[in-house]
């Protein structure tokens, strides 16, 4: 019998999941929450999913479902979807229902950390929650059933809480994905989140075009300057991870500038994509990646006394552009609870709960 998998979130994400998982032979509950029952309503009534781009077809998936416990019943594996700021709202509608199972967040900006505390208040604390640095693949919803696939990602940089449990909830969700790769901690996975690193500084630097409605391919315009930047903040990121002891994945070292005067380094697989731009500032590569993503990373650098000129720089260009002081409405330590620990103190409770 196939292991029955729980995917949470019918964005582009949870769609691709869902398919990709049921054309490998697992059985797929497809659960979006019930404010978006409108726009999931054709899968909601034909549960079928198709897929189109480096794999194409389409399968009847087992459920799809806006009833959060109907969804996670019976489930072996539970797996995260959503973007950042639906996390914690997802996490209070999942927490009471959750028995056995484990549970996997993609992409997630130490959204993990959302699931152990509501967890944790209906007293199952013994519940294992991982996180991955990004989506297995890069994907886009065309419209509600049918997404494009257009890269799989190479490796899936996974942290586990908590930490002692690393080597058996791995295991299992190599099963799912074989390109999942430990990593020491969530907090770690975390840190290793491209997303943050690329999406605002393109969208920063080519606001002018965006507010114009200019219709253009987003990575055709991470040009040389932008790459600067975006390695200034690699800079950065590493050494936050380098001061909390992790051996973050060095993005740079993929890094440089060819003679078109465009990115050669790991950009080059989201140029491979063809992504156009959003169509709006107001969009996830900024109200996502900004508050949930370089605010974490702000706020850990502060408290471990690393500098991130350039990261608090896009953070106030931002909050300035938006009128929105993402400083304060950010993702921080204090958010989790964590704040008032050391870090030796935080590593401990990431390694054993």
């Amino acid at each position: 019998m196939s292991d029955l998998i729980a995917v949470l979130g019918g964005g582009s994400g949870g769609h691709t999941l869902a398919v990709d998982l049921s054309l490998r032979g697992f059985d797929v509950n497809l659960f979006e929450s019930p404010q978006f029952a409108k726009n999931f309503k054709d899968v909601l009534s034909k549960k079928t999913i198709c897929v189109k781009g480096l794999i194409n077809g389409g399968v009847k998936i087992n459920n799809a479902t806006t009833n959060i416990e109907d969804a996670i019943n019976d489930a072996n594996a539970i797996l995260v979807s959503t973007p950042s700021y639906g996390q914690k709202p997802l996490a209070k509608l999942c927490a009471p229902h959750v028995k056995d199972q484990m549970i996997l967040v993609f992409a997630a900006n130490f959204g993990s950390m959302e699931f152990i505390n509501e967890l944790r208040k209906y007293g199952k604390d013994n519940i294992i929650v991982a996180e991955a640095n990004t989506l297995p693949y890069g994907c886009r919803l065309v419209s509600p059933g049918k997404v494009s696939l257009s890269i799989f990602t190479p490796k899936i940089y996974t942290g586990v809480f908590p930490s002692v449990k690393t080597k058996s909830a791995i295991n299992y969700f190599q099963k799912l994905f074989p390109s999942i790769s430990p990593v020491e901690t969530t907090l770690e996975a975390a840190l290793n989140n491209p997303n943050p690193l690329i999406h605002p500084t393109g969208m920063i630097l080519n606001a002018g075009k965006i507010e114009s409605n200019e219709k253009f391919i987003f990575y055709d315009y991470m040009t040389a300057s932008a790459l600067k930047i975006i390695q200034a903040k690699e800079r950065e990121r590493l050494a936050i991870g380098k001061k909390l002891g992790y051996n973050l994945i060095n993005y740079e070292k993929f890094s440089g500038i060819s003679e078109n005067n465009r990115c050669e380094h790991f950009i080059t697989s989201g140029s491979l994509a063809k992504l156009k731009a959003p169509k709006s500032l107001d969009d996830r590569y900024i109200t996502e990646d900004i508050p949930y993503g370089l605010v974490l990373w702000s706020t850990l650098a502060k408290k471990i006394g690393v500098e991130t000129p350039t990261i608090d720089a896009e953070i106030a260009i931002a909050s300035a552009m938006h009128n929105v002081d993402y400083m304060k409405s950010g993702r921080t330590l204090e958010s989790f609870g964590l704040a008032k620990y050391t870090v030796k103190e935080i590593k401990n409770f990431l390694k054993q709960g």
